[in-house]
């Protein structure tokens, strides 16, 4: 390792530097040794220089000292893990403790004794062996997991293509879904790592039902929170069996085997009750409710949405369904680029007399504060405000466009 490591020396007595360069080039003989007399010229020359090196600078300089030195060391973006050791005449315990609080690894003291210098100069060296060897290792590490999210990603792609190979039809439910869902966790979910597994799950919402035969596959799992035959109690099972081979994936296999939990603890794998259950979960479950209940009412959104709100607390998480419905508002906020939709969302402050509701005004605790089509007046908007204060209303108000 010698051999690649430069070691800078930093101090403005000669004899001190003397002695320095003949020690180093006698038990180090592979090292490549640098001299600076100052500190100013010592930093010029450091930075561009990588972590892998040692430092042994004097404290007392003239111009740039050696605590000076250190500090812009230790901000520097590629010298920060270098290793100093730092010269000093002060024996006091108190002074070298200070020294080392500011980021020096160690410190010699003078007059310089030629068997501590080099105890500490070997300590040194391992210091930067052991991180040339996490570095590379590191390097190893990445490569590693760059390889496994390739992998990673082309199993998913290959369980996305067979969900599109036998379920074709449902090509566009998934792609709403998948939107759906995206918007929705974007209001409940805690982290960027909690929205990305639910999109990921999204696109793969339906694989427990691919090893169903060709006249139950587009058959419910579920109407009304019942399940519908016994070979649906499967889906689930399947859907664990097929997304847990892949490895490190067990948040998004929890959020597709509990889709079919019920909110109030009756539905299937293991009747999970409201908040127990993941939130991907409970998000895909009302998107692709909705995505059944809709082709049974003739393309109805209305409708279709008025039977979520009604299941909501019993089927549903209540604040997933008044955010899905939300979701069906920003589609109608702008049909067209540059052009005005059929709807405009509104925050609370921004509620005007005259305004006529697209969408029901609902609350955290699943009050339907406002119904679709009334229209606000100034008693209904500080309705709103006050409830809001102690009930937060979910999301935004979505008003008809005039």
């Amino acid at each position: 390792m010698e051999d690649k490591v430069r070691i800078y020396v930093v101090d403005d007595e000669n004899a001190v530097v003397l002695t320095l360069k003949t020690l180093i080039a006698r038990v180090f003989p592979k090292a490549e040794l640098i001299v600076h007399n100052e500190g100013a010229a010592a930093w010029n020359a450091l930075n561009g220089e990588a972590s892998s090196c040692i430092i042994v600078s004097d404290i007392n300089m003239p111009g740039l000292n050696g605590l000076q030195l250190l500090k812009k060391i230790r901000l520097h973006d590629t010298l920060k893990d270098a290793y100093v050791l730092m010269i000093t005449a002060n024996l006091d315990p108190e002074t070298n403790l200070k020294t080392l609080q500011q980021g020096a690894d160690d410190f010699l003291p003078k007059p310089i004794s030629v068997d501590t210098f080099i105890a500490k100069m070997r300590t040194a060296m391992r210091h930067i062996e052991f991180q040339k060897k996490a570095a590379k290792q590191k390097q190893e590490m990445d490569g590693l997991k760059d390889e496994l999210n390739k992998n990673v990603d082309a199993m998913y792609s290959f369980i996305e293509n067979f969900q599109n190979v036998r379920m074709a039809e449902i090509t566009k439910s998934i792609e709403r879904i998948t939107e759906a869902a995206a918007f929705i966790a974007r209001y409940m979910a805690d982290t960027e790592e909690e929205i990305w597994n639910i999109k990921r799950a999204a696109k793969i919402c339906y694989c427990g039902k691919l090893f169903l035969k060709e006249n139950l596959i587009f058959n419910p799992v579920m109407i009304k929170g019942i399940v519908y035959s016994e070979i649906m109690h499967e889906v689930p099972k399947f859907a664990n069996k097929m997304v847990s081979k892949i490895p490190g994936q067990e948040k998004i296999v929890d959020i597709l085997v509990h889709i079919y939990e019920n909110f109030d603890a009756t539905g299937i794998p293991d009747q999970k009750k409201s908040w127990e259950i993941p939130l991907g979960s409970r998000i895909l479950r009302v998107a692709m409710d909705y995505e059944e209940l809709l082709k049974k009412n003739a393309e109805n959104e209305a409708k279709t949405m008025e039977i979520l709100y009604l299941e909501s607390k019993r089927l549903y998480d209540n604040r997933v369904v008044a955010y899905y419905d939300q979701f069906l508002g920003s589609r109608e906020v702008s049909r067209e680029l540059g052009k005005k939709g059929r709807e405009s969302a509104y925050k609370i402050n921004e509620l005007e007399e005259g305004m006529i509701l697209a969408r029901n005004v609902m609350t955290e605790s699943g009050l339907n504060l406002m119904a679709s089509g009334i229209t606000l007046s100034e008693e209904k908007i500080d309705k709103i405000r006050l409830i809001n204060k102690s009930d937060a209303v979910i999301g935004k108000i979505y008003v008809r466009n005039k």
